[in-house]
């Protein structure tokens, strides 16, 4: 016959046994609870991505950009609202949903450097200010989830849930110290177009430039040249005039000397006015001088604002940092079976 103690502990251990798988489906409903919740948070950073490199500096990509983004804080925020509503997680079942929060922290750190990099895009739009704005609320509605999350977690986990809170806020805390410098305006510089003719360039007080002949204009010695024709017309009837030349014949007289001295002088006199007034035009033609020329001043433009490259967003830690991860696991998992 069963005495008094042990019928008490026949039925406690009975309702341990009967308690404990309801406790297991709880904590394993919870987990894919939470589960559920995040995978479109991870969905819609995804998708803000994809705008990222899509934009082509054009408003419908921008767009694009803006409508993205404003879904993802929303799916953000109703996966907030679903985790406070489930159940807290055991430590195995906090280890497990490590790797999910660890897709999240990749994901969100590959979001903010692609719309780090694409912030000349944005100041060019002029909407590198929404920008802002969207980071900073998408920053808000990220640590009011990770806070959630840290609710479920236990005790023995606090610290490591802690630590990639830390993390996201840092990644997030980059895109918005890089977006809250001033945007690099586009400075226009002007181009001179080929086909346009050179401005003439402005002489100094003081200094004469020459003008340059027109198209078509005759050179400047060509009068002087259409006075050839006359000038032996003139010679052809002055040297009659002149006495003859005797024949040898006839002595020649002091008269006849005379008078062929003077024949002689006129036509000297007339060959050398006809080579004074020809001969300085014929030698500038063959020499000309070049004209004076003043050297231009190159154009003045503004000169463009230096493109310095946006700042990086520095990653977490990579394997070691996992190692340490799940070095923590593992101790998590060894103290939850002592």
């Amino acid at each position: 016959m069963f005495t008094l103690p042990l019928v008490i502990a026949l039925l406690s251990q009975s309702a341990i046994i009967a308690t404990a798988p309801v406790n297991s489906i709880k904590a394993r409903d919870n987990l894919d609870d939470i589960e559920a919740a995040l995978a479109p948070v991870s969905q819609s950073l995804a998708q803000v991505d994809a705008a990222v490199l899509a934009l082509d500096g054009g408003p419908v990509t921008a767009n694009n950009l803006l409508v993205f983004s404003q879904q993802a804080e929303a799916t953000t925020n109703q996966a907030t609202l679903q985790i406070q509503q489930s159940g807290s997680l055991g430590a195995i079942r906090a280890a497990r949903l490590r790797r999910i929060t660890d897709g999240l922290l990749d994901q969100t750190t590959t979001t903010v450097t692609d719309l780090v990099s694409r912030k000349p895009v944005l100041d060019n739009l002029g909407v590198s200010g929404v920008a802002l704005d969207s980071l900073q609320r998408q920053k808000i509605s990220t640590m009011a989830l990770t806070a959630a999350l840290e609710e479920k977690v236990p005790r023995v986990g606090q610290r490591i849930a802690e630590e990639d809170r830390a993390q996201l806020e840092n990644v997030l805390d980059q895109g918005i110290a890089a977006y809250s410098q001033p945007a690099v305006q586009a400075v226009p510089v002007t181009v001179i177009p080929a086909a346009a003719p050179a401005p003439a360039p402005v002489p100094a007080p003081g200094i004469v430039v020459p003008a340059a002949p027109a198209a078509g204009a005759p050179p400047a010695h060509l009068p002087r040249l259409l006075l050839l024709p006359q000038l032996l017309h003139l010679l052809h009837h002055l040297l009659p005039l002149c006495p003859p030349i005797l024949m040898p014949s006839h002595p020649p007289s002091n008269l006849l000397l005379a008078g062929l001295r003077l024949r002689t002088l006129l036509s000297l006199s007339l060959l050398l006015a006809l080579l004074l007034l020809l001969l300085p035009p014929l030698l500038r033609h063959r020499h000309p001088q070049p004209p004076l020329r003043l050297r231009p001043r190159p154009p003045l433009g503004p000169v463009p604002a230096p493109n310095s490259p946006p700042p990086q967003v520095t990653p977490p830690a990579g394997r070691r940092d996992r190692r340490r991860k799940k070095k923590a696991g593992a101790n998590i998992l060894n103290s939850a079976q002592e």
